[in-house]
């Protein structure tokens, strides 16, 4: 319905006015005798058009189209009368007025003209509406595009691009200015992506569906940004496409977030803990491999959609429904103890960390315990048995701090100091009052040095006065800060054996005594014997005895080396081992020999040995028995080779050498052709400190002694 005020100081144009506009039915009039009454009207009512006479009395029909104007620029108005003249025309049409009507003529001809101009006119102002509308609308949305912080593009089917808003600028690196001189698929598109957008932008033109797709934008700086995109196209009146409209979204944050996630669930899926989700309604949603072993089950699959009340007792459902998730949805968390049931009803212990997520639901941690209970009931045995031997040892076990104050003692110790209870013990003395001769000093020198101390003998005050000798072994034990904090360690009465060994080092040394007096009266008989045995040959002119005498000779000279033996292997293992140079014992060693016309080489100068005090004797007896037994000796050779475990000394000579079945039996007492006493000697001497003597000489080229010597046995000066 359009609708009309009609103005005219003449009432039968007013009437016919009316009739003939209304007679369509879409056109409803209003009328006004003068131009004062239409600015009334006008001003109660919205009019769509507004015909006006000119010439009319007290405001004509120019000054009443200002007056519309000054309120109303837009509103179509036509002037309809009867005045022709140019000038009016002109005026009209400047102040505004959208047609000029001359009446006069035929009647319904023009009132046919006058209603076409109206509808014309007001089908004009509705169009420029609407067209202003629009245009606003595409500013206000222009506007907002602009200013959104979701980047926005326009893409032309070329490539090129249009309307890039802040967002989108920021987002590449590139100001608007740049953009537009810029391609879509070039500029901004990585390689690797163009086929995304390809599918995207088919997809969008078959199915007229806006595509969301996600890529990487190429930004100025050559970086690259991962971004959400939806797309959508605008057609022309044709169907033609005139270009695409992208919003974008930066989903950096978003990548990072799911590549923590997926981080997550990978270190929970490798993760040696048990490790599920649960949903609020406690059904499994996730779960890892050991979730699944820890319960005895192949696959996680196996649990899945089952809720975790399946893996538990009765009691223990209970236990978690009324105790432990309503701590865990108060609290956030909750950690402890609990009991679960595997695939093959198989009841374990189990270790359980609940905590609570957003959703409602909550992540479960567990842990088999069994292996650690059983470890435990380990402990528990291994301290019972530890206490029982602390209580029924027959040795002495303490503990002590630096200060001497006794920390702890078991029974055996408290009874061999004679007090009669532990706290008698710890109440009464104190560890300095039970060293004498101040040889707890000794002890704190000793163990702050090394650590430690091993087979101590000291003497001891018991309770009653009385002394005892106690061999010590213990250490230090030390705090973080290297710091002792305490010694501890064990101790054995060695008061009876002590005294033992004193009876028998007296009973020794007698007996040595007495060997050595009846060897110095067996050497003076001896000699005696040689004197008249001498005296006997120098009379026996004719050689009637010389035979006897011989043996007699004979029989001296055994006698004498036995009794050298004798002394020898008394001698021997009476003095700690020292370290002794090999040259020198050498040197020693050749001393008493006649070595005239053999070559003798010793490759060894600087090498020690830790040996006896009769390691001498060792060479000694090696060379006697090359120049007893050697036959055609002319060379000797000592030299030194590494071997597994330490060192060998290698004596050789090239002389007959010694039989296959005899390299073995020579180091048998009492074997040989001579005494049968050297050789045995020899490994006696080597073995007192852990040395080892073999033959190994081809038959009939020589001797080859292999002389085999500990690591810790041997060093080089």
């Amino acid at each position: 319905m359009i609708h009309i005020l009609c103005v005219d100081d003449e009432p039968y144009i007013l009437e016919i006015t009316q009739a003939f506009l209304e007679r369509s039915g879409d056109l409803r009039v209003d009328i006004a005798s003068s131009a004062i009454e239409g600015l009334e009207k006008f001003s109660r009512s919205g009019y769509d058009a507004i015909i006006s006479d000119y010439d009319m009395p007290g405001m004509d029909g120019i000054q009443f189209l200002k007056k519309v104007r000054e309120r109303t620029p837009d509103v179509p108005f036509l002037l309809f009368t009867g005045k022709g003249r140019e000038e009016v025309v002109i005026d009209a049409l400047n102040n505004g007025a959208d047609f000029y009507i001359q009446k006069g003529g035929g009647v319904k001809a023009q009132f046919v003209e006058l209603e076409h101009k109206v509808r014309q006119s007001v089908q004009r102002r509705q169009a420029e509406y609407a067209l202003t509308v629009v245009e606003r609308h595409e500013k206000f949305l222009v506007n907002i595009i602009k200013q959104s912080t979701q980047a926005f593009v326009v893409i032309y089917s070329d490539g090129g691009l249009g309307l890039p808003n802040d967002a989108f600028c920021h987002l590449t690196g590139y100001t608007e200015e740049e953009l537009k001189a810029r391609n879509w698929a070039i500029d901004l598109t990585p390689d690797s992506w163009r086929p995304a957008d390809t599918n995207a932008f088919n997809a969008l033109e078959s199915t007229g569906r806006p595509q969301r797709y996600e890529r990487e934008i190429l930004r100025k700086d050559g970086s690259t940004v991962p971004v959400e995109i939806l797309v959508n196209v605008d057609r022309d009146v044709r169907g033609e496409i005139r270009y695409y409209y992208s919003f974008i979204n930066d989903i950096s944050e978003r990548k990072l977030a799911e590549e923590a996630v997926q981080r997550t669930m990978k270190a929970m899926e490798t993760s040696i803990d048990g490790m599920a989700i649960i949903d609020k309604n406690h059904m499994f949603v996730f779960l890892n491999q050991a979730f699944a072993s820890i319960y005895g089950y192949e696959r996680p699959e196996e649990l899945a959609s089952r809720s975790w009340k399946a893996l538990f007792s009765p009691e223990e459902r209970v236990k978690f429904e009324r105790e432990h998730i309503p701590v865990v949805m108060r609290q956030g968390s909750w950690r402890g103890e609990s009991v679960g049931i595997k695939a093959d009803g198989t009841v374990f212990p189990l270790d359980v960390s609940m905590t609570r997520l957003a959703d409602g639901g909550f992540i479960s941690v567990v842990r088999d315990n069994s292996e650690m209970v059983r470890d435990k009931e380990a402990l528990r045995r291994s301290q019972e048995e530890l206490k029982s031997v602390f209580e029924s040892s027959q040795i002495g076990i303490y503990r002590t701090d630096r200060e001497g104050r006794i920390l702890m003692a078991n029974p055996a110790l408290v009874k061999m100091l004679a007090y009669d209870s532990l706290e008698d013990l710890l109440t009464s003395t104190n560890a300095y009052d039970l060293y004498i001769s101040g040889d707890r000093n000794t002890y704190i020198e000793a163990i702050d040095k090394a650590g430690y101390v091993s087979g101590m003998e000291v003497a001891w005050r018991r309770k009653d006065g009385s002394t005892i000798f106690v061999r010590d072994n213990s250490k230090a034990v030390r705090g973080a800060d290297g710091q002792t904090i305490y010694f501890e360690g064990t101790v054995e009465d060695v008061t009876e054996r002590r005294m033992a060994v004193m009876a028998l080092k007296k009973a020794n040394d007698k007996l040595n005594l007495l060997n050595t007096i009846t060897r110095h009266d067996i050497l003076n008989q001896l000699i005696l014997v040689q004197g008249y045995s001498d005296l006997v040959k120098e009379k026996d002119t004719g050689g009637q005895y010389a035979d006897y005498l011989r043996r007699i000779d004979r029989a001296l000279r055994a006698i004498k080396r036995q009794i050298e033996f004798t002394r020898d292997y008394q001698n021997m293992g009476v003095k700690e081992p020292t370290w002794q140079g090999l040259t020198a014992v050498w040197q020693k060693s050749l001393a008493g020999l006649d070595m005239q016309g053999i070559s003798v080489r010793l490759q060894g100068d600087g090498f020690q040995v830790f040996a006896d005090g009769m390691f001498e004797k060792v060479f000694y007896n090696l060379l006697d028995n090359s120049l007893r037994h050697g036959q055609k000796v002319s060379a000797i050779d000592i030299s030194i080779e590494p071997a597994d475990g330490g060192y060998q000394i290698i004596y050789s000579d090239d002389g007959v050498g010694i039989p296959i079945g005899d390299k073995e039996k020579v180091f048998q007492l009492g074997y040989g052709k001579n005494t049968g006493l050297g050789m045995f000697l020899v490994r006696s001497i080597l073995e007192i400190t852990q040395m080892g003597i073999r033959e190994e000489g081809p038959e009939g080229r020589g001797v080859r002694f292999i002389i085999t010597v500990p690591r810790e046995n041997c060093r080089t000066a």
